[in-house]
């Protein structure tokens, strides 16, 4: 009876994914088309040039993306399309408020090797505290929006 389950469970799957495919570009493997990477016919599916194999399992020649799907599988992409590493650096952006005062900061570190960390900061007692605090969503403005604004008027 499990195997039954687990056939319908499947069956259904791939046409979700069919029918999904139309719309969305997501293409399952097939006997035909099997997965590149464990070689099987069911579970994996393709998404444009990014692959995802539900096994987990990776071919020679591709590199697993630091993007997943709903489960928790990692897209995979050919070698040839990966982006370059930023390099090691820090960088930082300034919010104001309504009134025009800097009260948050986002912070982005790349390590040089493809990871990065990026996490909002506000400014309480002199000086800069991990999360918003009590400031609300509305009360920050636009990124820039006084440069914007007067490029508009130039």
């Amino acid at each position: 009876m499990v195997a039954t389950n687990r056939k319908t469970a499947l069956e259904n799957n791939v046409k979700f994914s069919n029918n999904y495919s139309q719309k969305n570009g997501l293409m399952p493997v097939s006997k035909d088309e099997p997965c590149r990477h464990c070689g099987k016919p069911d579970w994996c599916y393709r998404v444009g040039e990014l692959d995802v194999c539900k096994r987990g399992e990776l071919a020679q020649g591709w590199y697993k993306t630091s993007k997943h799907d709903d489960d928790g599988s990692h897209y995979l992409a050919p070698i040839n399309q990966q982006k370059q590493s930023r390099p090691k650096q820090r960088r930082e952006w300034y919010y104001e408020n309504k009134s025009g005062e800097i009260v948050v900061k986002v912070v982005r570190v790349d390590d040089g090797n493809g990871e990065k960390k990026i996490w909002q900061e506000h400014y309480q007692n002199g000086r800069w505290v991990a999360g918003l605090g009590d400031i609300k969503r509305e009360d920050i403005s636009v990124y820039q929006l006084r440069e914007v604004m007067f490029a508009r008027l130039m």
